[in-house]
């Protein structure tokens, strides 16, 4: 089994950046602050429910980062990034959207028994998001 990365994106909040640089920073809480880091990809599976039927892959990807793009305005904190583990600033700096192809049908895909296979390309933290974590 194959999977390749076709796309990486930065996904930011609907909202002007203008408007996310008049946001206060973020305090992080003391139980945050002890907390160890990590950083925890989310990968989602969309299986083409009827093969036949008008599927169109650029219509469904650009609805779902526009309603990340969305939440991301709601809950501003979770885009931006930590400074000296004690508050979160630039919200306006977006999260990591990656698209990939895995080269076999999804059921096959879902009863692979290797995961770390699975994950080894989504392994990696994206250098915007290490150093003050």
């Amino acid at each position: 089994m194959e999977i390749s990365i076709i796309s990486r994106d930065t996904i930011k909040p609907s909202l002007d950046s203008s408007s996310l640089k008049h946001v206060s920073p973020f305090k992080l809480s003391l139980v945050d602050q002890l907390t160890p880091a990590t950083y925890m990809p989310l990968i989602l599976f969309y299986p083409i429910s009827d093969p036949k039927s008008s599927f169109n892959l650029l219509e469904t990807l650009t609805r779902l980062k526009s309603s990340i793009s969305e939440t991301l305005t709601l809950y501003y904190p979770f885009s931006g990034r930590a400074k000296n583990n004690l508050y979160i600033h630039d919200f306006d700096t977006g999260i990591p959207f990656l698209e990939a192809l895995v080269n076999c049908r999804m059921l096959e895909f879902l009863k692979f028994q290797e995961t770390d296979r699975v994950a080894e390309p989504f392994r990696s933290i994206p250098s915007h998001l290490q150093g003050n974590w």
